[in-house]
Protein backbone atom coordinates (compact mmCIF):
# COMPACT_ATOMS: atom_id res chain seq x y z
CA UNK A 1 0.00 0.00 0.00
CA UNK A 2 2.79 2.44 0.88
CA UNK A 3 5.43 3.16 -1.76
CA UNK A 4 8.93 4.60 -1.65
CA UNK A 5 7.51 7.88 -3.00
CA UNK A 6 5.14 8.01 -0.02
CA UNK A 7 8.02 7.51 2.42
CA UNK A 8 10.23 10.11 0.75
CA UNK A 9 7.45 12.70 0.74
CA UNK A 10 6.55 11.98 4.37
CA UNK A 11 10.18 12.56 5.42
CA UNK A 12 10.55 15.67 3.25
CA UNK A 13 7.32 17.20 4.56
CA UNK A 14 8.26 16.60 8.19
CA UNK A 15 11.76 18.00 7.57
CA UNK A 16 10.32 21.06 5.81
CA UNK A 17 7.93 21.97 8.61
CA UNK A 18 10.49 21.43 11.38
CA UNK A 19 13.18 23.22 9.35
CA UNK A 20 11.04 26.31 8.87
CA UNK A 21 10.18 26.28 12.57
CA UNK A 22 13.84 26.04 13.63
CA UNK A 23 15.00 28.67 11.10
CA UNK A 24 12.38 31.15 12.32
CA UNK A 25 12.27 30.11 15.96
CA UNK A 26 12.37 33.71 17.13
CA UNK A 27 8.99 34.34 15.52
CA UNK A 28 7.22 32.22 18.09
CA UNK A 29 8.54 34.08 21.13
CA UNK A 30 5.82 36.69 21.06
CA UNK A 31 3.30 34.11 22.06
CA UNK A 32 4.93 33.61 25.41
CA UNK A 33 3.81 37.06 26.49
CA UNK A 34 0.34 38.46 26.96
CA UNK A 35 0.90 41.45 24.69
CA UNK A 36 2.65 40.42 21.46
CA UNK A 37 2.88 42.03 18.07
CA UNK A 38 1.07 39.35 16.06
CA UNK A 39 -1.12 40.23 13.11
CA UNK A 40 -4.58 38.82 12.52
CA UNK A 41 -3.37 35.94 10.34
CA UNK A 42 -0.75 34.90 12.90
CA UNK A 43 -3.40 34.94 15.62
CA UNK A 44 -5.68 32.83 13.42
CA UNK A 45 -2.81 30.49 12.62
CA UNK A 46 -2.05 29.99 16.31
CA UNK A 47 -5.69 29.21 17.09
CA UNK A 48 -6.29 26.91 14.12
CA UNK A 49 -2.90 25.25 14.46
CA UNK A 50 -3.88 24.10 17.96
CA UNK A 51 -7.56 23.36 17.35
CA UNK A 52 -7.09 21.51 14.06
CA UNK A 53 -5.01 18.49 15.02
CA UNK A 54 -5.48 14.75 15.08
CA UNK A 55 -8.94 15.02 16.60
CA UNK A 56 -10.19 17.50 13.99
CA UNK A 57 -8.80 15.49 11.05
CA UNK A 58 -8.36 11.79 11.83
CA UNK A 59 -11.04 11.84 14.54
CA UNK A 60 -13.54 13.72 12.33
CA UNK A 61 -12.99 11.28 9.46
CA UNK A 62 -13.58 8.42 11.93
CA UNK A 63 -16.88 10.01 12.96
CA UNK A 64 -17.84 10.51 9.31
CA UNK A 65 -17.10 6.84 8.65
CA UNK A 66 -19.44 5.74 11.45
CA UNK A 67 -22.12 8.43 11.52
CA UNK A 68 -22.01 10.38 8.29
CA UNK A 69 -22.35 14.16 8.47
CA UNK A 70 -22.69 14.01 12.24
CA UNK A 71 -18.89 14.02 12.21
CA UNK A 72 -18.73 17.78 11.63
CA UNK A 73 -19.39 18.82 15.21
CA UNK A 74 -15.82 18.82 16.49
CA UNK A 75 -14.77 21.39 13.91
CA UNK A 76 -18.04 23.30 13.70
CA UNK A 77 -18.19 23.49 17.50
CA UNK A 78 -14.62 24.77 17.39
CA UNK A 79 -15.66 27.46 14.90
CA UNK A 80 -18.57 28.55 17.10
CA UNK A 81 -16.16 28.62 20.04
CA UNK A 82 -13.94 30.99 18.05
CA UNK A 83 -16.96 33.25 17.55
CA UNK A 84 -17.50 33.30 21.32
CA UNK A 85 -13.79 34.01 21.74
CA UNK A 86 -14.28 36.92 19.32
CA UNK A 87 -16.92 38.32 21.68
CA UNK A 88 -14.79 37.76 24.79
CA UNK A 89 -11.52 39.12 23.40
CA UNK A 90 -11.92 42.74 24.61
CA UNK A 91 -12.68 41.63 28.15
CA UNK A 92 -9.80 39.10 28.16
CA UNK A 93 -7.29 41.69 27.00
CA UNK A 94 -8.45 44.29 29.55
CA UNK A 95 -7.54 42.00 32.47
CA UNK A 96 -3.80 42.53 32.00
CA UNK A 97 -3.28 38.86 32.94
CA UNK A 98 -1.07 36.33 31.18
CA UNK A 99 -3.20 33.22 31.81
CA UNK A 100 -6.84 32.37 32.37
CA UNK A 101 -6.03 30.89 35.77
CA UNK A 102 -4.30 34.13 36.71
CA UNK A 103 -7.66 35.85 36.20
CA UNK A 104 -9.24 33.34 38.59
CA UNK A 105 -6.36 33.60 41.06
CA UNK A 106 -6.42 37.39 41.13
CA UNK A 107 -10.11 37.35 42.05
CA UNK A 108 -10.35 34.28 44.31
CA UNK A 109 -6.84 33.63 45.61
CA UNK A 110 -3.99 31.18 45.04
CA UNK A 111 -5.89 28.10 46.23
CA UNK A 112 -8.60 28.70 43.62
CA UNK A 113 -5.95 29.18 40.95
CA UNK A 114 -4.21 25.90 41.85
CA UNK A 115 -7.53 24.03 42.01
CA UNK A 116 -8.51 25.32 38.58
CA UNK A 117 -5.11 24.40 37.18
CA UNK A 118 -5.29 20.81 38.38
CA UNK A 119 -8.88 20.33 37.22
CA UNK A 120 -7.96 21.76 33.82
CA UNK A 121 -5.04 19.35 33.77
CA UNK A 122 -7.51 16.50 34.21
CA UNK A 123 -9.38 17.66 31.12
CA UNK A 124 -6.18 18.12 29.12
CA UNK A 125 -5.18 14.55 29.95
CA UNK A 126 -8.04 13.15 27.86
CA UNK A 127 -6.92 15.27 24.93
CA UNK A 128 -3.48 13.65 25.17
CA UNK A 129 -5.15 10.23 25.08
CA UNK A 130 -7.17 11.23 22.02
CA UNK A 131 -4.06 12.45 20.21
CA UNK A 132 -2.23 9.21 21.06
CA UNK A 133 -5.08 7.19 19.55
CA UNK A 134 -5.01 9.41 16.45
CA UNK A 135 -1.26 8.90 16.09
CA UNK A 136 -1.71 5.14 16.46
CA UNK A 137 -4.34 5.17 13.69
CA UNK A 138 -1.91 7.03 11.44
CA UNK A 139 0.89 4.55 12.11
CA UNK A 140 -1.40 1.57 11.49
CA UNK A 141 -2.37 2.99 8.11
CA UNK A 142 1.29 3.25 7.12
CA UNK A 143 2.59 0.05 8.69
CA UNK A 144 -0.06 -2.60 9.43
CA UNK A 145 0.48 -3.62 13.06
CA UNK A 146 -1.39 -4.18 16.29
CA UNK A 147 -2.90 -1.24 18.14
CA UNK A 148 -0.53 -1.82 21.08
CA UNK A 149 2.51 -1.64 18.81
CA UNK A 150 1.18 1.52 17.15
CA UNK A 151 0.50 3.17 20.53
CA UNK A 152 3.97 2.33 21.83
CA UNK A 153 5.62 3.55 18.64
CA UNK A 154 3.62 6.77 18.53
CA UNK A 155 4.32 7.57 22.19
CA UNK A 156 8.04 6.93 21.66
CA UNK A 157 8.09 9.34 18.69
CA UNK A 158 6.28 12.00 20.72
CA UNK A 159 8.66 11.67 23.67
CA UNK A 160 11.73 11.89 21.45
CA UNK A 161 10.24 14.93 19.73
CA UNK A 162 9.49 16.97 22.82
CA UNK A 163 12.31 15.86 25.14
CA UNK A 164 14.86 16.68 22.43
CA UNK A 165 13.45 20.20 22.20
CA UNK A 166 11.30 19.72 19.12
CA UNK A 167 8.52 22.10 20.21
CA UNK A 168 8.65 24.95 17.71
CA UNK A 169 5.76 27.00 19.04
CA UNK A 170 3.46 29.24 17.08
CA UNK A 171 5.98 30.67 14.63
CA UNK A 172 6.36 30.29 10.89
CA UNK A 173 6.77 26.52 11.20
CA UNK A 174 3.28 26.36 12.69
CA UNK A 175 1.92 28.48 9.85
CA UNK A 176 3.61 26.22 7.26
CA UNK A 177 2.02 23.19 8.92
CA UNK A 178 -1.36 24.90 8.93
CA UNK A 179 -1.18 25.80 5.23
CA UNK A 180 -0.23 22.25 4.25
CA UNK A 181 -2.88 20.73 6.50
CA UNK A 182 -5.61 23.02 5.19
CA UNK A 183 -4.62 22.26 1.61
CA UNK A 184 -4.57 18.51 2.34
CA UNK A 185 -8.08 18.55 3.81
CA UNK A 186 -9.59 20.70 1.06
CA UNK A 187 -7.96 18.71 -1.75
CA UNK A 188 -9.16 15.46 -0.16
CA UNK A 189 -12.70 16.83 0.01
CA UNK A 190 -12.57 17.82 -3.66
CA UNK A 191 -11.33 14.35 -4.65
CA UNK A 192 -14.24 12.79 -2.75
CA UNK A 193 -16.72 15.05 -4.55
CA UNK A 194 -15.20 14.10 -7.90
CA UNK A 195 -15.27 10.37 -7.13
CA UNK A 196 -18.89 10.49 -5.92
CA UNK A 197 -20.16 12.62 -8.84
CA UNK A 198 -20.81 15.68 -6.73
CA UNK A 199 -21.77 13.60 -3.65
CA UNK A 200 -24.72 12.09 -5.55
CA UNK A 201 -23.50 8.55 -4.84
CA UNK A 202 -24.01 8.95 -1.09
CA UNK A 203 -27.18 7.88 0.71
CA UNK A 204 -29.09 11.09 1.51
CA UNK A 205 -29.67 10.00 5.11
CA UNK A 206 -25.94 10.30 5.75
CA UNK A 207 -26.18 14.09 5.46
CA UNK A 208 -28.24 14.47 8.64
CA UNK A 209 -25.93 16.41 11.03
CA UNK A 210 -27.67 14.80 14.02
CA UNK A 211 -27.24 11.13 13.12
CA UNK A 212 -25.92 10.37 16.61
CA UNK A 213 -29.02 11.93 18.17
CA UNK A 214 -29.94 15.58 18.62
CA UNK A 215 -28.96 15.80 22.30
CA UNK A 216 -25.68 13.93 21.79
CA UNK A 217 -24.50 16.10 18.91
CA UNK A 218 -25.64 19.36 20.50
CA UNK A 219 -23.84 18.49 23.74
CA UNK A 220 -20.70 17.73 21.72
CA UNK A 221 -20.94 21.12 20.04
CA UNK A 222 -21.57 22.86 23.38
CA UNK A 223 -18.49 21.22 24.92
CA UNK A 224 -16.37 22.56 22.07
CA UNK A 225 -17.85 26.06 22.15
CA UNK A 226 -17.31 26.59 25.88
CA UNK A 227 -14.07 24.62 25.99
CA UNK A 228 -12.41 26.91 23.45
CA UNK A 229 -13.06 29.96 25.64
CA UNK A 230 -11.80 28.12 28.72
CA UNK A 231 -8.51 26.91 27.17
CA UNK A 232 -5.28 28.80 27.71
CA UNK A 233 -3.85 28.20 24.22
CA UNK A 234 -6.62 30.07 22.44
CA UNK A 235 -6.72 32.92 24.95
CA UNK A 236 -2.94 33.22 24.58
CA UNK A 237 -3.37 33.65 20.84
CA UNK A 238 -5.71 36.64 21.19
CA UNK A 239 -3.47 38.12 23.89
CA UNK A 240 -0.61 37.95 21.37
CA UNK A 241 -2.43 40.21 18.89
CA UNK A 242 -0.95 43.70 18.58
CA UNK A 243 -4.36 45.27 19.24
CA UNK A 244 -7.82 44.20 20.34
CA UNK A 245 -9.20 44.78 16.85
CA UNK A 246 -6.48 42.62 15.29
CA UNK A 247 -6.98 39.87 17.88
CA UNK A 248 -10.74 39.84 17.24
CA UNK A 249 -10.12 39.65 13.50
CA UNK A 250 -7.86 36.64 14.08
CA UNK A 251 -10.57 34.88 16.10
CA UNK A 252 -13.13 35.66 13.38
CA UNK A 253 -10.83 34.33 10.65
CA UNK A 254 -10.47 31.10 12.63
CA UNK A 255 -14.25 30.75 12.85
CA UNK A 256 -14.54 31.12 9.08
CA UNK A 257 -11.63 28.85 8.10
CA UNK A 258 -12.23 25.84 10.35
CA UNK A 259 -15.65 24.56 9.08
CA UNK A 260 -14.45 23.59 5.55
CA UNK A 261 -11.83 21.34 7.15
CA UNK A 262 -14.54 19.53 9.11
CA UNK A 263 -16.72 19.07 6.04
CA UNK A 264 -13.82 17.71 3.98
CA UNK A 265 -12.67 15.25 6.66
CA UNK A 266 -16.24 14.07 7.25
CA UNK A 267 -16.72 13.43 3.54
CA UNK A 268 -13.47 11.45 3.48
CA UNK A 269 -14.77 9.22 6.27
CA UNK A 270 -18.12 8.77 4.52
CA UNK A 271 -16.37 7.83 1.28
CA UNK A 272 -14.09 5.29 2.94
CA UNK A 273 -17.13 3.67 4.53
CA UNK A 274 -18.81 3.40 1.13
CA UNK A 275 -15.76 1.70 -0.40
CA UNK A 276 -15.50 -0.95 2.32
CA UNK A 277 -11.72 -0.92 1.86
CA UNK A 278 -10.74 -0.61 5.54
CA UNK A 279 -11.68 -2.43 8.72
CA UNK A 280 -10.63 0.20 11.27
CA UNK A 281 -12.64 3.44 11.14
CA UNK A 282 -9.91 5.55 12.75
CA UNK A 283 -7.61 4.90 9.78
CA UNK A 284 -10.08 6.42 7.29
CA UNK A 285 -8.21 9.63 6.55
CA UNK A 286 -4.64 8.23 6.31
CA UNK A 287 -5.90 5.23 4.30
CA UNK A 288 -7.67 7.60 1.89
CA UNK A 289 -4.46 9.59 1.44
CA UNK A 290 -2.50 6.44 0.62
CA UNK A 291 -5.09 4.81 -1.63
CA UNK A 292 -6.81 7.61 -3.53
CA UNK A 293 -4.32 10.48 -3.84
CA UNK A 294 -1.22 10.62 -6.10
CA UNK A 295 1.72 9.12 -4.22
CA UNK A 296 3.60 12.42 -3.89
CA UNK A 297 0.49 14.19 -2.61
CA UNK A 298 -0.51 11.30 -0.36
CA UNK A 299 2.98 11.29 1.20
CA UNK A 300 2.77 15.03 1.80
CA UNK A 301 -0.62 14.63 3.46
CA UNK A 302 0.67 11.81 5.67
CA UNK A 303 3.73 13.82 6.69
CA UNK A 304 1.58 16.81 7.54
CA UNK A 305 -0.81 14.66 9.59
CA UNK A 306 2.10 13.05 11.42
CA UNK A 307 3.73 16.32 12.49
CA UNK A 308 0.29 17.75 13.31
CA UNK A 309 -0.64 14.90 15.64
CA UNK A 310 2.81 14.60 17.23
CA UNK A 311 3.18 18.35 17.71
CA UNK A 312 -0.36 18.74 19.02
CA UNK A 313 -0.02 15.96 21.57
CA UNK A 314 3.40 17.01 22.81
CA UNK A 315 2.23 20.61 23.10
CA UNK A 316 -0.64 19.60 25.36
CA UNK A 317 1.60 17.22 27.34
CA UNK A 318 4.24 19.90 27.83
CA UNK A 319 1.61 22.37 29.02
CA UNK A 320 0.28 19.76 31.44
CA UNK A 321 3.73 19.08 32.89
CA UNK A 322 4.28 22.81 33.41
CA UNK A 323 1.01 22.99 35.37
CA UNK A 324 2.10 20.09 37.58
CA UNK A 325 5.55 21.54 38.28
CA UNK A 326 4.31 25.10 38.83
CA UNK A 327 1.09 24.48 40.76
CA UNK A 328 1.45 21.03 42.35
CA UNK A 329 5.17 20.97 43.14
CA UNK A 330 5.29 24.78 43.58
CA UNK A 331 8.58 24.97 41.68
CA UNK A 332 9.93 27.83 39.59
CA UNK A 333 10.06 26.90 35.91
CA UNK A 334 13.36 28.72 35.44
CA UNK A 335 15.26 26.01 37.32
CA UNK A 336 13.02 22.99 36.77
CA UNK A 337 13.69 21.86 33.18
CA UNK A 338 14.62 18.34 34.26
CA UNK A 339 11.57 18.06 36.53
CA UNK A 340 9.31 19.26 33.69
CA UNK A 341 10.71 16.57 31.39
CA UNK A 342 10.36 13.83 34.00
CA UNK A 343 6.77 14.92 34.65
CA UNK A 344 6.08 14.97 30.91
CA UNK A 345 7.32 11.39 30.52
CA UNK A 346 5.14 10.33 33.46
CA UNK A 347 2.04 12.01 32.00
CA UNK A 348 2.62 10.49 28.56
CA UNK A 349 3.12 7.06 30.12
CA UNK A 350 -0.13 7.32 32.11
CA UNK A 351 -1.95 8.46 28.98
CA UNK A 352 -0.55 5.44 27.14
CA UNK A 353 -2.04 3.10 29.73
CA UNK A 354 -5.42 4.84 29.52
CA UNK A 355 -5.24 4.71 25.69
CA UNK A 356 -4.94 0.94 25.88
CA UNK A 357 -8.02 0.79 28.11
CA UNK A 358 -10.09 3.08 25.87
CA UNK A 359 -9.35 1.49 22.51
CA UNK A 360 -13.05 1.20 21.68
CA UNK A 361 -13.71 4.91 22.27
CA UNK A 362 -14.06 7.38 19.40
CA UNK A 363 -11.20 9.85 19.20
CA UNK A 364 -13.53 12.84 19.05
CA UNK A 365 -15.60 11.68 22.02
CA UNK A 366 -12.45 12.02 24.12
CA UNK A 367 -11.91 15.45 22.57
CA UNK A 368 -15.44 16.54 23.51
CA UNK A 369 -14.89 15.26 27.06
CA UNK A 370 -11.58 17.08 27.31
CA UNK A 371 -12.96 20.45 26.22
CA UNK A 372 -16.08 20.00 28.38
CA UNK A 373 -13.97 19.35 31.47
CA UNK A 374 -11.86 22.44 30.78
CA UNK A 375 -15.03 24.51 30.56
CA UNK A 376 -16.38 22.97 33.76
CA UNK A 377 -13.10 23.70 35.54
CA UNK A 378 -12.79 27.45 35.17
CA UNK A 379 -15.58 28.97 33.08
CA UNK A 380 -17.93 29.90 35.93
CA UNK A 381 -15.24 31.37 38.26
CA UNK A 382 -13.75 33.28 35.32
CA UNK A 383 -17.18 34.66 34.42
CA UNK A 384 -17.70 35.73 38.03
CA UNK A 385 -14.32 37.47 37.99
CA UNK A 386 -15.52 39.46 34.98
CA UNK A 387 -19.06 40.30 36.01
CA UNK A 388 -19.22 39.89 39.82
CA UNK A 389 -15.88 41.22 41.09
CA UNK A 390 -15.45 41.12 44.87
CA UNK A 391 -18.92 39.58 45.28
CA UNK A 392 -17.98 35.91 45.88
CA UNK A 393 -15.30 34.52 48.21
CA UNK A 394 -12.65 32.08 47.09
CA UNK A 395 -14.00 29.03 48.88
CA UNK A 396 -17.24 29.23 46.92
CA UNK A 397 -15.31 29.45 43.65
CA UNK A 398 -13.34 26.32 44.60
CA UNK A 399 -16.57 24.50 45.49
CA UNK A 400 -18.04 25.60 42.15
CA UNK A 401 -15.15 24.12 40.17
CA UNK A 402 -15.22 20.82 42.02
CA UNK A 403 -19.02 20.46 41.83
CA UNK A 404 -19.03 21.28 38.14
CA UNK A 405 -16.38 18.72 37.20
CA UNK A 406 -17.77 15.94 39.40
CA UNK A 407 -21.31 16.46 38.10
CA UNK A 408 -20.15 16.40 34.50
CA UNK A 409 -18.27 13.14 35.07
CA UNK A 410 -21.27 11.61 36.85
CA UNK A 411 -23.68 12.49 34.03
CA UNK A 412 -21.20 11.12 31.50
CA UNK A 413 -21.17 7.86 33.43
CA UNK A 414 -24.97 7.68 33.65
CA UNK A 415 -25.15 8.41 29.90
CA UNK A 416 -28.80 9.39 29.56
CA UNK A 417 -29.34 10.57 25.98
CA UNK A 418 -31.45 13.57 27.02
CA UNK A 419 -29.00 14.84 29.65
CA UNK A 420 -26.19 17.20 28.64
CA UNK A 421 -23.11 16.51 30.83
CA UNK A 422 -21.67 19.93 30.06
CA UNK A 423 -24.85 21.83 30.93
CA UNK A 424 -25.47 19.74 34.05
CA UNK A 425 -21.90 20.40 35.18
CA UNK A 426 -22.20 24.13 34.66
CA UNK A 427 -25.58 24.30 36.42
CA UNK A 428 -24.13 22.40 39.38
CA UNK A 429 -21.20 24.82 39.46
CA UNK A 430 -23.58 27.77 39.65
CA UNK A 431 -25.10 26.57 42.94
CA UNK A 432 -22.09 27.37 45.19
CA UNK A 433 -21.61 30.69 43.39
CA UNK A 434 -25.24 31.73 43.98
CA UNK A 435 -25.02 30.69 47.62
CA UNK A 436 -21.69 32.47 48.03
CA UNK A 437 -23.00 35.60 46.36
CA UNK A 438 -25.89 35.86 48.80
CA UNK A 439 -23.63 35.18 51.79
CA UNK A 440 -20.98 37.68 50.69
CA UNK A 441 -23.46 40.40 49.89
Amino acid sequence: MISSVHIVMILLTVALIIGIGVASGHSGKGFATARGQAGAWIVAGAIIGTLVGGQATIGTAEMGYNYGFSGIWFTWGSALGCLLLYVMTPRLRKTGCNTLLEIVGREFGKKAEVTGSLLSLFGMFFSIVAQQLACAALIRAIFPCSLLTALLTGTAIMLIYVVSGGMMGAGKGGIAKLVLLYAACVVSGIVVMWRTHGLNDFDRTLFNPFNRGLSTDLNSALSMILGVVATQSYAQAVWAGKSTAVARKGALLSALLIPPIGVACTLVGMYMHSTGSIDVASTAFPSFALQYLPHWLGGMVMGTLLITVVGGCTGIALGSSVIVVRDLFQKSLDHSTTLVRITLVAIMSMALVVSMLLTGTFINDLGFLSLGLRAASILIPMTCAFFLPSRVKGRYAIASMICSVLTMLLVNTVNYAWLSPTLCGLFAGCVPIIFGYKRTR
